[in-house]
């Protein structure tokens, strides 16, 4: 299994949580981030376990979204980016 994070910028955050849908059959990109941590959001963030296969699927993404595998600290650590509580 793969650990893979999901970015996506507000004005994406919309198709890229369509297309993921369709690929994991569940709800992702579903953490608000920003620079600071305080509203509004302008990243919307997730971090999934896939498989090999899952992964390729989910580059698709790759048009609207930044995928990695890492984990989420590390991930959001190198965007300079927080989650907004």
């Amino acid at each position: 299994m793969k650990r893979v994070c999901i970015l996506s910028t507000t004005e994406n955050v919309v198709e890229a949580r369509e297309i993921a849908k369709a690929i994991t059959n569940g709800d992702v990109l579903k953490v608000p981030v920003s620079k600071k941590g305080e509203a509004p959001a302008t990243h919307w963030f997730c971090c999934l376990s896939t498989t090999d296969e899952g992964f390729e699927k989910l580059l698709e993404l790759r048009k609207n979204s930044i995928i990695e595998e890492a984990g989420p600290k590390e991930f959001l650590s190198r965007w300079k980016l927080t989650i907004i509580k």
